[in-house]
């Protein structure tokens, strides 16, 4: 598995916004909802936007965890509801 790869992996299960870093510099900042796994492309649901944009893999130079992760933990959940679901 390449780098760029498992970082895609890691982007897919995190749950907030995401940085993109294209290999020509550009940058582009969103919420990664889907992937082709060891594929051609990833796609992001921009920030503040309903807009979604397709980026190749092969463009990809890194990926930032730049938002906050809106998923809990157990452990979180628990103490904010004191045990009740």
């Amino acid at each position: 598995m390449t780098d760029i790869q498992a970082q895609i992996d890691a982007a897919f299960s995190y749950r907030g916004h995401v940085t993109a870093v294209l290999k020509n510099g550009e940058t582009v900042e969103g919420y990664l909802f889907n992937r082709e796994r060891g594929g051609d492309y990833v796609e992001l649901i921009l920030k503040n936007s309903d807009e979604r944009r397709k980026l190749a893999v092969a463009e990809l130079e890194k990926i930032d965890f730049s938002g906050k992760d809106h998923a809990e933990t157990h452990e979180q959940f628990m103490k904010r509801t004191g045990g009740k679901s």
